[in-house]
């Protein structure tokens, strides 16, 4: 299965060192109230849309327990989040752009923009347990992605299941 790698999950896994894809965390916040976001401070003061136990990036979330920071309003999905966002309940939401480009298009939200400066961008590796043997399924899955990074397969795999370009 695929994770971000971190030193406490190396120690159970093995992971690839090709990565399956990189997840961009970004804010979304509809077209006709877009603001100028540069840096985290910028959402001070604002209504932060997030599902319950959703971790952002540490500096992000250390902000948002920060009283007075932001009011961080937990959504029960992502879809009930956009519609906050779309009833004006919320200034904006944190999401992963690959699935917020999903629900976005799928539900037609060409009024919902992504801010420029995305707050992160993770590599996620296919990882295999350190049960004995499993280690040697490593570099054979690594040549096997690097081939299909080459041909054009997994961009069209990616295409076909993520519905986006990757980017």
């Amino acid at each position: 299965f695929a994770a971000f790698y971190t030193e406490e999950r190396a120690a159970y896994m093995h992971f690839t060192q090709i990565p399956i894809h990189v997840s961009r965390l970004a804010v979304y916040t509809p077209r006709d109230k877009a603001f100028d976001f540069q840096a985290l401070e910028d959402l001070r003061g604002k209504r932060i849309g997030m599902i319950r136990d959703f971790k952002t990036i540490p500096a992000l979330d250390t902000l948002l327990a920060t009283p007075g920071f932001a009011q961080v309003v937990i959504g029960n999905s992502f879809h009930q989040l956009f519609d906050l966002l779309a009833a004006g309940r919320i200034d904006a939401l944190v999401l992963n752009h690959h699935v917020a480009e999903h629900i976005m298009r799928t539900r037609h939200l060409e009024q919902v923009v992504e801010l420029p400066h995305a707050l992160s961008a993770n590599a996620a590796f296919i990882t295999f347990s350190h049960t004995p043997g499993m280690e040697v399924l490593v570099p054979r899955v690594n040549y096997a992605l690097f081939e299909i990074m080459v041909d054009g397969t997994y961009a069209e795999i990616f295409r076909r299941y993520v519905d986006s370009e990757i980017d």
